[in-house]
């Protein structure tokens, strides 16, 4: 089926009735594009706290194909991998297809609709109907779109999958499976060709079938191989075989398609934990939601490689999907750099979470998107495990939520029974006890005065008896901030298999002491892996000097928050302070790790949530106050820690739950930790005073999806800014910053890591965040040079000059 890029030639203006023709503003975009990113926040909003200020609104995207005589006859769709919400498609206005659910990808077959010459193609998309989602949701035709085109007899798109029944070292057995739809008015005599293609580009397998398909009809091939010494896929190993399929009737030929795999198989039990190609793993996750922060949810490949690169170099082995099923792109980047992934279906079923959620489309469409997830991910080897759902309302053993979780659960096994099903369940209130008698609410406090987020026994044996109808139907059973309960489902249910969904960084030690210690645990998901808008201040921290009062009192924050601020990355891909940490619980740091609790807030009282970490940063410049005590958080994988200021020791301590906290006083110079195991040293650690900023720094931090940045509107290039001393050394300040881009490409989106600010992320110009800022560059159309040049008050600017291809 020939596959070609649609993206481009879109107009899109807000909708006001399907007899506006010739709306006052209409905007030529080129998608994937984001229209509530673009759009000011709503002080006033009564949703501020999801959404971060931002508002939904109903949009019309147009876009006029040319037909030629050629396509009248044949098979033609058009490809949504997602636009956000409630989609409906016209070409001519008449109706083609609906989407309610804004991450679902879905097919327009507008083969019968066509003409020769001029069509126009409507896309509605409403989202003004709001709160729709519990976090920042985006507008419009937010991901890529494909144009297909093919003869009436041709293999289904998604119709290809290959699955790894056995493999080891020395042989794997695959089949595949080939749907071959004849939309013709008479029988086919077809033959399937396939090929099996190494990653080093050479066929190491063929297969030839025949078959006859009636007019209307369809036929399911299947064909079978057997590799020699494969290249399995793994985290280690992220080998990628390509899939290619030639469907010939005698000697012309219909159509082609193929598509990546890799060959390896998943097994999980409460013995063995979950293995890849028989080798356990403990899945180190973290969760994500699918905004890409300064350009909204707008998705490109070089966005979403980019997050899974970093996040690999910062020790996560797994991604958790949060709420909603992933996009191609991260699924690509995935596979090509070895992290695997927990695809999930829906936030919410029957029940409602917000007024105008998914709940009103479940029950007509939950087969159909459940479908076309398992279908996108087939063939994608980083997808590991399937889930149905996260705190859902009908988990608490009432009403039919067992019933909905095994109808889910056995549907999804119907279409692939080769990976575990999953869902992730939260705590279940006992009605009998108070509020304040629960264990999330009783004020246990953690380091640094954190809200623990606890359960009691009567909780835990509450939730073990009300959750088993729905936790029986699956495979893995997924845990949102539950490890309490850990130690009684061992004991009660000895064959089930657990793993983490939601944990919080504050009890991070502990989760994964627990995780590591226990085979039929394997894993944890972390809530949560990257920054995100919405969910504004869920893990805020306020001071009570302050004076704001109802901040103090709120879970959430007011305007102008604009994003949760509880990931390991920031909304600029920095990795924060408790991202080290992190990596020093799971082993994979030997050095220990600094963190300074701001010494402007020293001695003042701050107020956490349950998702907070403390007001740290890496940083020991601090002019003005010099001699004022403050307090240095060590982390490290050790029995002690010492803490040295200019060499001179402040002492050791013992190290708890991966922490030490040092109270010192403040004199410049270099701050350094060693950390000692039985004894011994086994890692230092250091920060230095830098000078005052006085100049800016630019760096060309990602080029691309594979390090070159390519022309056609469809690349993007991610450009740092910081402030730097006269050493080119970082110094964590607040400029106002103003940049420029000139040449071959456009600002798509620039902003920091402030949680708190009324920037709007596509003006020029904001205030660096600890000293740092984000350009997301977009690329023209034609290939050329572009100039980034960046200016502030009282610094050298910097100006430098990138390529597109």
């Amino acid at each position: 089926m020939l596959r070609t890029s649609f993206n481009g030639g879109w107009e899109v203006c807000d909708y006001k009735s399907w007899y506006n023709r010739n709306p006052a503003e209409k905007t030529q975009v080129t998608v994937p594009h984001d229209a509530m990113i673009l759009a000011p926040r709503d002080e006033n909003s009564s949703y501020w706290f999801p959404y971060g200020g931002f508002v939904g609104a109903d949009k019309t995207y147009t876009k006029v194909i040319d037909v030629p005589a050629q396509w009248l006859g044949k098979q033609v769709y058009v490809e949504f991998e997602g636009v956000y919400t409630n989609a409906s498609v016209y070409l001519n206005d008449e109706f083609v297809a609906r989407q309610p659910y804004g991450y679902t990808g879905f097919l327009a077959d507008i083969s019968g609709f066509i003409k020769e010459g001029k069509n126009e193609l409507k896309v509605l998309c409403r989202a003004a109907a709001a709160p729709n989602s519990r976090w920042y949701p985006g507008t419009g035709i937010y991901r890529d779109t494909w144009l297909l085109v093919s003869e009436r007899t041709h293999i289904r798109p998604f119709g290809l999958k290959v699955t790894t029944e056995t493999a080891d070292e020395k042989a794997a057995g695959l089949h595949t499976e080939t749907e071959i739809v004849n939309n013709g008015p008479v029988r086919k005599e077809l033959c399937l060709k396939q090929r099996i293609v190494s990653p080093e580009g050479e066929v190491v397998a063929e297969a030839v079938s025949a078959c006859k398909v009636m007019a209307g009809d369809k036929a399911t091939l299947r064909q079978h191989f057997a590799l020699k010494e494969p290249k399995l896929w793994s985290p280690e190993t992220p080998q990628l075989y390509k899939v290619e399929a030639e469907l010939w009737e005698g000697e012309e030929l219909l159509d082609k398609a193929q598509d990546r795999f890799g060959v390896r198989t998943i097994s999980a039990d409460a013995v063995r934990g979950f293995c890849i190609n028989g080798k356990s793993y403990k899945l180190r996750g973290g969760c994500i939601h699918h905004d890409n922060g300064p350009i909204g949810t707008a998705e490109f490949a070089a966005a979403a490689k980019r997050r899974v690169r970093l996040m690999k170099e910062a020790g996560y082995n797994a991604i958790r999907s949060s709420h909603n099923p992933m996009s191609r792109a991260l699924l690509d980047a995935c596979d090509e750099l070895g992290v695997m992934v927990m695809d999930e279906s829906f936030d919410t079923w029957n029940q409602p979470k917000t007024i105008y959620d998914y709940h009103l489309f479940f029950r007509e469409w939950w087969a159909a998107d459940t479908k076309a997830m398992v279908e996108k991910d087939y063939n994608h080897p980083c997808v590991v495990m399937y889930s149905i759902g996260n705190e859902i309302a009908e988990r608490d053993g009432g009403g039919d939520g067992g019933a909905w979780a095994r109808r889910q659960a056995e549907y999804i096994r119907s279409l692939d029974h080769t990976r575990p099903v999953s869902s992730a369940l939260c705590n279940i209130n006992d009605p009998d006890v108070e509020r304040k008698e629960r264990g999330q609410f009783t004020g246990k406090k953690g380091v640094d005065g954190v809200p623990m987020w606890d359960v009691t026994d009567r909780d835990i044996d509450y939730f073990c008896k009300k959750s088993q109808d729905y936790t029986d139907a699956l495979d893995v059973a997924g845990m949102n901030y539950l490890q309490k309960t850990y130690a009684a489902q061992r004991e009660r249910f000895p064959h089930r298999v657990i793993c983490g969904t939601e944990s919080m960084i504050a009890q991070y030690g502990e989760v994964w002491d627990m995780v590591e210690a226990d085979s039929a645990i394997v894993g944890d998901f972390c809530w949560t892996a990257w920054e995100y808008l919405g969910e504004a201040g869920c893990g805020k921290i306020d001071y009570e000097e302050d004076g704001n009062e109802k901040a103090l009192a709120a879970f959430m924050g007011d305007a102008p928050w604009v994003m949760a601020y509880c990931g390991d990355f920031d909304l600029t891909g920095d990795r924060r302070v408790q991202s080290y940490y992190r990596e020093i619980v799971w082993k994979l740091r030997k050095a220990p790790y600094i963190g300074v609790q701001r010494l402007n807030r020293h001695g003042q009282k701050p107020y956490y949530t349950p998702w907070s970490w403390s007001d740290t940063v890496a940083s020991w410049t601090w002019p003005g106050w010099e001699g004022k005590e403050t307090d240095v958080e060590v982390y490290a994988d050790a029995d002690e820690a010492e803490l040295l200021i200019n060499g001179v020791s402040q002492g050791r301590l013992p190290v708890k739950e991966y922490r030490a906290i040092f109270t010192v006083q403040y004199a410049p110079g270099k701050i350094e930790a060693v950390a000692y195991k039985a004894g011994e040293e086994t890692g230092r650690f250091a920060l230095e005073t830098v000078g005052k900023a006085v100049a800016l720094k630019l760096e060309a931090e990602t080029l691309g999806a594979d390090g070159i940045w390519h022309a056609g509107e469809g690349d993007l290039a991610y450009v740092r800014v910081t402030a730097v001393d006269e050493q080119g050394r970082r110094v964590y300040c607040t400029p106002d910053v103003r940049v420029t881009v000139e040449g071959a490409a456009t600002l798509m989106g620039y902003g920091s890591g402030d949680p708190v600010t009324k920037h709007n992320y596509w003006e020029d110009s904001c205030a660096l965040f600890d000293g740092v800022a984000i350009a997301v560059l977009r690329s023209a159309k034609e290939a050329g040079k572009v100039r980034v040049s960046v200016q502030a008050e009282g610094l050298a600017g910097a100006q430098i000059e990138i390529e597109t291809k």
